[in-house]
């Protein structure tokens, strides 16, 4: 089953279909999930997933899933148009454990989902011609 992700303006900007691996709609792998944390493929930390929301470095909500809490207020949704082909995965490189806390807000992020995802991204530059 499909999960979406939907940044502060209700665009989707993301997808998993095996609860794993996460596709920007234009079909560039941008992360995945190992025990309910985010790393890109080259295995840099970015965030939890936590209740459906995927959050900063501050705690303040960057990207939020379609079973996510109602605890944040929801911008309304649009439906995100996946394209056909779906770039290959970068193999998953050593992770690097984030030892600290992440401390959770219900608020949204000034960050881009973008700024969060393709910072360290080896797909970064396709991903960024894919959101707009």
């Amino acid at each position: 089953m499909q999960t979406s992700f939907y940044d502060a303006h209700g665009r989707a900007y993301a997808y998993t279909e095996d609860g794993v691996h996460i596709y920007t709609f234009s079909g560039v792998p941008v992360a995945y999930i190992y025990n309910g944390t985010l790393y890109t493929f080259s295995g840099d930390y970015i965030s939890e997933l936590h209740e459906g929301l995927i959050r900063d470095e501050h705690g303040n909500v960057v990207l939020f899933a379609d079973e996510s809490t109602n605890r944040i207020p929801k911008p309304t949704k649009h439906a995100g148009k996946r394209s056909g082909l779906r770039l290959m995965r970068p193999p998953k490189l050593h992770r690097n454990i984030c030892t600290v806390s992440l401390r959770r807000t219900y608020a949204w992020s000034r960050k881009t989902p973008e700024a969060i995802f393709e910072a360290n991204s080896t797909n970064s530059a396709l991903s960024r011609m894919a959101y707009r």
